[in-house]
């Protein structure tokens, strides 16, 4: 009977035992789940709680909420056309800052103003606004690198067209720009009263409408525009070596 008995405790012991396991287990893949939720839930917020800019052009106007057609900063990477909407109350305030700084109100805003709204964007991707700025329209730049040549040279600015378009755009100088040529091998920096007209150039730059906002200028030599612009000579081919006829003899 001892031995019967003690059988019955082991037993009772180790199921018990594995049950205490599964139930710790279960009640840490909850706390694990929740957790887990709890981590997602505070990202969220966070996103929805930090503050937030639309920018771009107002294309419509209702009583409860503004509509913008979004600037694009990056054609690549961005959505060209994307419609934007912003919500105001009461704690919105409104400044036109196109000259100097004036407080404004909603309803002297306009379609086909250039709004700058700054706020905390709701679950619908709606910018609740807490201010929003009219200011002078922006227009996206591009930077370019291009090859021209120097039409006319002045003491502050330069006008070049350019060799794949035959457009023509200004070149201000900067104290940020930096202009170079190579001779004898060597590159030699340059001032800006040294581009002289004629000179064929390669310039990179922020392109603005007409006007590039040159960072250098690099001044091509005579043997740089040959290595630009001489073809690649054909490679020759040597004649094939003649066989010589073998010699016969005589038995």
């Amino acid at each position: 009977m001892n031995k019967k008995l003690l059988i019955v405790i082991s037993i009772f012991a180790i199921s018990l035992a594995l049950f205490a396991t599964k139930q710790a287990s279960a009640e840490n893949a909850t706390d694990s789940g929740v957790t887990v939720r709890e981590k997602v839930q505070e990202k969220v917020e966070k996103v929805l709680k930090s503050p937030r800019a639309y920018v771009g052009t107002i294309t419509d106007i209702s009583e409860s909420t503004i509509q913008v057609s979004r600037l694009v900063f990056n054609a690549e990477k961005e959505k060209s056309g994307e419609i934007l909407q912003i919500s105001t109350t009461e704690v919105t305030t409104f400044v036109n800052v196109k000259t100097t700084s004036k407080t404004i109100k909603r309803s002297d805003l306009a379609i086909g103003d250039f709004i700058v709204a700054m706020g905390y964007k709701n679950g619908n991707s709606v910018l609740e606004a807490r201010r929003i700025l009219v200011v002078s329209a922006i227009t996206p730049s591009e930077r370019v690198s291009v090859m021209g040549t120097i039409e006319k040279a002045e003491k502050t600015s330069l006008t070049v067209t350019i060799k794949k378009t035959g457009k023509t755009i200004t070149i201000k100088s900067s104290k940020n720009l930096k202009i170079t040529t190579t001779k004898d091998g060597k590159t030699q920096s340059l001032d800006f009263d040294e581009v002289a007209e004629g000179d064929r150039i390669i310039t990179v730059g922020t392109l603005s409408g007409e006007l590039l906002d040159a960072r250098s200028i690099h001044i091509l030599s005579s043997d740089e525009e040959s290595t630009k612009t001489s073809p690649s000579p054909s490679p020759k081919t040597s004649p094939s070596p003649k066989t010589s006829p073998k010699a016969t003899t005589t038995p």
